[in-house]
């Protein structure tokens, strides 16, 4: 519901429910991608091209899902910050061709503490405020792959920290330093089937991105 004071949003992608997070990257890349180009780019249902500065942080940027949202966002109007372990030379090209600000930064989010205290800062270092604020979580790995007698904690922790940890306080950081603009905020969490239906092998992935979900749920209800 609506309140006062620029409520941040979270959002949910595919299935028709609400809650906090977006499906697969199947289906999200067609519809979810389609969605955020017209009705978050700046673009209305009619098609007119709004004069806004929409900020957009897309963490997991340069592959998949995240270089697909990265592409779809580069339009007039909005500006975005990228980051990810590694670059997209492609992709960069692409974002200077379009005219869009895009700002690339090389971040490993495995470390929760890091992860929020590189996102204060760049949030603290920009040079206008936003029309709106979005914070797209897609960075995340799979592995540790295998049945569960064989979890250890040197990948256990490590797989919970990016998938689950880092995008929690990335998210506190993302809510406090845009407090202060005046505008809409939201926050869209890449999730997974694997966060409602166990999957054989697959425990670590299943139990972070099930975490994921409720975390976004109790963003919702704050």
């Amino acid at each position: 519901k609506a309140v006062p004071g620029c409520p941040p949003r979270a959002l949910r992608r595919g299935g028709g429910t609400r809650g906090g997070t977006a499906t697969s990257p199947h289906s999200l890349r067609h519809s979810c991608t389609s969605l955020l180009y017209r009705r978050t780019c700046g673009l209305s249902d009619r098609g007119t091209m709004s004069e806004a500065n929409h900020l957009y942080i897309i963490t997991g940027a340069s592959r998949g899902l995240g270089a697909a949202l990265t592409n779809a966002l580069l339009v007039p109007g909005n500006r975005l910050i990228c980051v990810a372990r590694s670059r997209n030379n492609e992709l960069e090209r692409i974002a200077t061709m379009s005219g869009v600000p895009v700002a690339w930064h090389l971040q490993d989010l495995s470390q929760a503490g890091p992860a929020a205290t590189w996102l204060a800062s760049v949030i603290d270092t920009l040079d206008q405020p936003p029309t709106s604020a979005t914070l797209i979580l897609n960075a995340g790995v799979v592995e540790p792959i295998g049945p569960v007698s064989r979890l250890q904690e040197s990948t256990l922790v490590p797989h919970l920290l990016t998938n689950l940890a880092a995008p929690m306080t990335m998210t506190a950081a993302f809510l406090e330093r845009t407090e202060k603009y005046d505008c809409p905020r939201k926050v869209l969490a890449i999730s997974s089937g694997a966060a409602r239906r166990p999957i054989e092998g697959w425990s670590a992935y299943c139990a972070g991105k099930a975490g994921l979900d409720m975390f976004m749920r109790s963003v919702n209800a704050e």
